[in-house]
């Protein structure tokens, strides 16, 4: 088995609900593609979230994403495009996954059609005919999720010189403050 990679800085993870580390690989991938790799979810990290694979992200910040939620054990494919909501592509529920125990993921993309597999077993499965080509990424939401053993199978996939993946816009609205019931609102 290969070596880990660790997310160095996971304070954006423990502080909200929202995207922690993310790392983008250097490279622009075009046509059908497929990403593997093997995740774990370590135990003494807290949160609802899990590991997250963007793919097809360019610079202007339109991506598709595959999210998972260990808290409900929910399977999410997303697309974004900027300054706008996600859009869902596809989505399932009831597939708990363990943590402190490694997992494999495999990400195919045939055409328009994504499928996700976690240890072996079909996940989620969408389409979306918007995005062609751009980078593929790890990240992880709420909690900390380490990476081993990655590859990318792709016909088409060119070095980038420079890239940064752009700064997310926030969206949203304050709801409720404070209803009196201490710091979460939910």
């Amino acid at each position: 088995k290969g070596p880990e990679s660790v997310a160095s800085d996971i304070s954006l993870s423990l502080l909200h609900s929202g995207e922690g580390a993310r790392i983008s690989l250097p490279y622009t991938i075009s046509g059908d593609f497929e990403f593997a790799c093997e995740f774990i979810m370590p135990d003494n990290s807290t949160g609802a979230g899990g590991p997250i694979v963007y793919f097809r992200s360019d610079a202007t910040g339109n991506s598709y994403a595959f999210r998972y939620v260990n808290y409900w054990g929910t399977a999410v494919l997303q697309k974004r495009v900027k300054n706008q909501f996600r859009t869902q592509i596809g989505y399932s529920t009831g597939r708990d996954l363990a943590v402190d125990q490694w997992h494999s993921l495999k990400l195919v993309a045939k055409g328009f059609e994504f499928t996700v597999f976690v240890d072996g077993l079909e996940i989620v499965r969408g389409s979306d005919k918007s995005l062609k080509s751009g980078c593929l990424g790890l990240g992880c939401q709420v909690r900390q999720v380490n990476f081993r053993n990655i590859s990318i199978s792709a016909k088409t996939a060119r070095p980038l010189a420079a890239w940064a993946p752009p700064v997310d816009a926030r969206h949203y609205a304050v709801v409720c403050e404070d209803a009196g019931r201490g710091g979460y609102q939910a």
